[in-house]
């Protein structure tokens, strides 16, 4: 076995190249090099930069010795996170958690009431839309999936300002990486939020609002800290919000899809007259095909052996996820547009990384790709058969130095 030290090195600190180009930094630098990784400094912090199928299983197998923990900026971790959450633990913490979360996010019969939901709010909003003229995604899809987020997830009766919660909820995938006021401002939000979900849940297990037996809520709400010791009011909150917020955060997917879809008006009309063998296939692409989060990130917690090299315990992982779902050995032809292409959340293999890889059940992949799936194939049906509108906006056609990817109107669509 060889050192780390034999891999290959950048020098010096390259923060701000991170920053200017985040979704090619690691794999620009990986062809340049001849290499699946190398070694670097990010903010003055020692970084070993992977990507690849064999990257991912370490990332994401559970064989190796590895934790979430101090793995991202603390901005980061608390928008999409927050401490104490499933995604913080390891090992049989980590299973025994996030079976709370499996079976709600993948029976069909819970996905097919999501997706009920989903389309009733978009019905709903048709006429406003009709009046306007103009429907600009992703911002005016966020409110009806709010609405119909909270219904399945069987959380109380939305309170008033739904649409501002869901906004919020948005807003936490939207600012996580960015730094600065705006996400001090986003996270304030969600402290604002974890706060009222805490109060709501013990208000249901006082019994003064109704019981939930039904939805994602309902295991949530019956997490234990110990047998018998239900779990702090604001650790469920978290958990919560683990749920609400992912979905919410599919609405930058069907904003993309969107754009796929001008880009490909013969898969727009044959979607419309009712022909969906390409569809979840189209879904599927637009995951694989549009920026979302460049990378992701794990840090050692004892000494790892991979691919012919020994490292060691405390170093900073990086996982290119966009590299690897952007690499031609993975994917021919990566910059085309193919629903096609035999790819699938349910095979779970470490090519088709879009929110993480290996087991979702066993490790830290991303128990919500089928909620995800469902959701865009549903925005697709409306968007073709109801709404009728052609992407009237050119929209960013590749990543730059936003993240996640892409603006916040990034796509507009207006009557034909």
């Amino acid at each position: 076995m060889s050192a780390l030290t034999e891999m290959p090195r950048l020098r010096g600190d390259r923060t701000l190249q991170l920053l200017r180009d985040p979704y090619r930094f690691i794999s620009g630098h990986c062809d340049r090099l001849g290499s699946e990784g190398f070694r670097t400094r990010l903010m003055l912090r020692p970084a070993l930069c992977l990507r690849g199928p064999e990257a991912a299983a370490l990332l994401y197998d559970g064989s190796a010795p590895l934790t979430r923990r101090g793995a991202m900026p603390g901005t980061v971790l608390r928008l999409l996170q927050d401490k104490g959450s499933v995604q913080q633990l390891e090992g049989p913490a980590h299973r025994r958690r996030k079976q709370h979360f499996l079976p709600a996010l993948t029976d069909p019969g819970s996905l097919g009431r999501l997706r009920g939901l989903f389309a009733g709010a978009l019905h709903r909003e048709l006429p406003a839309w009709q009046a306007r003229g103009r429907v600009d995604l992703p911002v005016d899809i966020v409110p009806p999936l709010g609405r119909a987020t909270w219904e399945w997830c069987g959380l109380p009766a939305p309170p008033e300002d739904l649409d501002e919660i869901s906004s919020r909820l948005f807003d936490m995938s939207d600012r996580a990486g960015r730094f600065g006021p705006r996400a001090w401002w986003a996270l304030l939000r969600r402290r604002g939020l974890e706060r009222r979900l805490a109060l709501m849940v013990e208000a249901i297990r006082e019994g003064r609002l109704p019981p939930v037996t039904s939805g994602p809520a309902a295991p949530l709400l019956a997490l234990e800290q110990a047998p018998g010791t239900p779990l702090r009011s604001w650790l469920v909150a978290v958990e919560l919000l683990n749920v609400l917020r992912p979905t919410l955060a599919v609405a930058r997917y069907i904003a993309f899809a969107a754009d796929a879809l001008g880009r490909a008006p013969e898969l727009a009309d044959a979607f419309a007259a009712g022909d969906e063998s390409d569809l979840p296939g189209f879904a599927e692409e637009v995951r694989r095909h549009y920026p979302f989060f460049p990378f992701t990130a794990a840090v050692t917690r004892g000494p790892v052996r991979w691919q012919g090299h020994d490292i060691p315990e405390g170093q900073w992982l990086l996982l290119d996820l966009y590299g690897t779902l952007h690499d031609a050995r993975n994917f021919p032809d990566p910059d085309r547009f193919d629903p096609r292409r035999p790819i699938s959340w349910q095979r779970q293999d470490n090519r088709f990384i879009p929110q993480g890889a290996g087991d979702a059940a066993a490790g830290h992949r991303c128990p919500g790709e089928a909620v995800a799936v469902e959701l865009i194939c549903e925005a697709v049906r409306f968007l073709t058969r109801d709404l009728r509108w052609v992407c009237r906006s050119e929209p960013l056609a590749r990543p730059g130095s936003r993240v996640p990817a892409g603006r916040r109107h990034a796509v507009s669509l207006r009557p034909g």
